[in-house]
């Protein structure tokens, strides 16, 4: 917290007007926060000036009212004419009027910045909308309609920078993001946009393949083999039979895997064990209970994966798996199946012929975030930011892409790259509601699985099931509100064939504001209209120091702590931009990818065919120091 009480303003420093960018240089006083300058606010007319004490931002229509303000007092400071008719109004993207949850894509709208240049605002707040809350609503085209509309009227007035608020935009549908990359490349071929995906094969499928059940269904057949087996148990073993199976049975309900049939299944087998001795029926209908509840006795991961076959059934990943290179290893197990269907929708007939000859005036493109743009935001916003930079990379772009990024904890520019990034995840289709499908069984094998392995006296299977349990979480830490995860993995394409997974990097902003803006996200009855236009105002800057940092004689430390383009980086740094990472595996492919400021192992670094890209990643050296 600041001197002042507020945080991420430059408080006991001082703050440099650097290119339009403001750059906090926090002096030591104690404070490592900053204080951004005070905004310059338009001249209002006098008469007009009662109508601004209402809260505004909590009445419908009246943003258009205050633009109108706005561009009075700009254009009378400048002396030119006045037209109430300079700004066309917003225009949304599925209208949160029209929608029963007051839910929205987001809209575009024209604003002027501090000297009264026009530019494009595209917010995007998210890229899905419930069915109840858009009956009938068809995102894609209405999106088609919406891009074509944007590009006209800033074409009509000579509009060629553009500004897309993704601030806490968590994702949606990825065709949708890969139709917005289409949007801003409508001349660029499939194979230059879209991703790869693959799906992993990990340590738990592996592990479970190890786990031969077929023992423990001779069994339950073999009359002889029951009898032998009791035989062999002493009264202690019988007697905690009864006890065990509760704790198990409570466990299971605490966590929600047992549906209500199974727990009284269960209850049916505890009763018996209730008269003292445990005989051949009733320890042969323990097994079977327990076996029908723990349904991944069939194959755990068919849930897992069904609906993302190729003919959309599931199946065997172990069986279809094929190996490649990928992250600098050669033989990295991998499915048969990826999933790419989603760009390909992108470039079916009808988007094609919508897209043609339908090329935007925009050459400054600035996104900002406040780190919160994840999942197929994240697809979106870095597909199109690595495009960009490869072509510039080769000489062949008019297209400046760069991220603006707003909050953190304040301080200087290179505080802000060393900690913030504008997008959080990357794109991989999650486990969401289907969540409970997998982990149920999984645990139902872990649990139930072991103690009738345990029970019939089967040593391979429970040592087997003991190794498979080393990569399940035990009760109480296994629990039903788990955190979501990809199902498969996602290569920017850009970063060439030994790229890791997306997940992997972690990319520092390119420019930084060093202030907070409140009800800038969520739903769009939840927006703060005056915070809103500040921010985009403020992230204007941005332009005008992109346009610096690109001539010649620009020092790029004056403005923005370092050069983000090709030809302009520090020599001598290798591409090993990569976060040091720990993985914690528990569910079935469940990895938590833990991000920390640390190198990966030697046998991890990677050589990519152009290095020269990758200069906006934290540097190997950097990230030690």
């Amino acid at each position: 917290m600041a001197g002042d009480g507020t945080f991420g303003r430059c408080g006991h420093g001082r703050a440099s007007p650097k290119g339009d960018i403001w750059i906090c240089q926090t002096a030591h006083t104690g404070s490592p926060f900053s204080r951004a300058p005070p905004q310059r606010k338009p001249v209002e007319e006098p008469s007009l000036r009662a109508l601004l004490r209402i809260q505004e931002e909590n009445i419908p229509g009246t943003e258009a009212h205050r633009r109108v303000l706005a561009h009075l007092g700009l254009r009378e400071r400048a002396g030119q004419a006045v037209s109430l008719l300079a700004l066309p109004p917003r225009r949304w993207l599925l209208n949160p009027a029209a929608s029963p949850l007051g839910a929205s894509y987001g809209y575009f709208e024209f604003q002027e910045d501090e000297g009264g240049k026009v530019f494009a605002v595209f917010k995007l707040s998210r890229l899905y909308v419930s069915s109840t809350g858009s009956v009938g609503y068809d995102a894609k085209m209405e999106f088609v309609s919406f891009w074509k509309e944007l590009v006209y009227t800033a074409k009509e007035r000579g509009v060629d920078r553009l500004l897309i608020d993704v601030a806490g935009n968590a994702g949606g549908f990825v065709d949708l993001a890969y139709l917005l990359v289409r949007a801003l490349y409508p001349f660029l071929e499939f194979q230059q946009v879209c991703n790869t995906y693959d799906r992993p094969v990990g340590s738990l499928y592996k592990a479970w393949r190890e786990v031969d059940t077929t023992p423990l269904a001779a069994f339950m057949d073999d009359d002889t083999a029951i009898r032998q087996r009791l035989k062999q148990m002493t009264p202690e073993e019988q007697a905690a039979m009864k006890s065990v199976l509760q704790k198990i049975t409570k466990a299971c309900m605490e966590m929600d895997v047992l549906d209500m049939d199974d727990v009284l299944q269960i209850q049916s087998a505890i009763d018996s064990l209730d008269t003292g001795e445990v005989d051949e029926e009733s320890l042969r209908g323990t097994l079977e209970i327990l076996t029908a509840s723990a349904e991944s006795f069939g194959n755990p991961f068919s849930l897992y994966l069904d609906g993302y076959a190729a003919n959309g059934t599931p199946f065997d990943p172990f069986k279809s798996a094929r190996t490649a290179r990928r992250g600098g290893k050669p033989n990295v197990k991998l499915t048969e199946f990826f999933r790419i269907e989603d760009c390909v929708l992108a470039f079916t007939q009808k988007f094609v012929d919508a897209f043609r000859g339908l090329e935007h005036p925009f050459t400054n493109i600035l996104f900002v975030s406040d780190g919160g743009c994840g999942s197929s935001c994240d697809t979106f916003s870095r597909t199109a930011y690595m495009i960009a930079k490869k072509q510039q990379h080769h000489g062949g772009s008019r297209l400046q892409i760069n991220y603006v990024t707003f909050g953190g904890l304040g301080g200087s520019f290179d505080d802000a790259q060393g900690t913030l990034s504008a997008t959080s995840f990357p794109g991989g289709n999650l486990m969401m509601a289907a969540m409970a499908q997998l982990y149920n069984p999984i645990y139902s094998a872990a649990a139930l699985g072991y103690l009738a392995a345990e029970w019939a006296g089967l040593g391979p299977m429970k040592r087997q099931l003991a190794h498979f349990r080393t990569f399940v979480p035990q009760y109480p830490y296994y629990w039903n509100n788990l955190p979501q995860y990809p199902q498969s993995e996602m290569y920017q394409n850009a970063l060439g064939d030994d790229a890791l997974p997306a997940e992997f990097y972690f990319f520092p902003t390119d420019m930084y504001l060093p202030d907070w803006y409140a009800d800038v996200v969520g739903e769009p009855h939840e927006w703060n209209e005056s915070e809103l236009r500040r921010l985009h105002v403020d992230a204007t800057k941005a332009f005008k120091a992109v346009s610096m940092i690109l001539s010649p004689s620009a020092a790029s430390r004056d403005l923005l702590g370092r050069q983000p383009y090709p030809g302009t980086v520090l020599q001598g740094t290798s591409f090993a931009w990569l976060v040091g990472l720990g993985i914690l595996a528990s569910t079935a492919l469940f990895l938590l990818v833990v991000f920390a400021l640390t190198k990966l192992p030697e046998g991890l670094r990677i050589g990519f065919s152009h290095p020269e890209l990758h200069e906006h990643m934290v540097s190997d050296e950097e990230a030690s120091s």
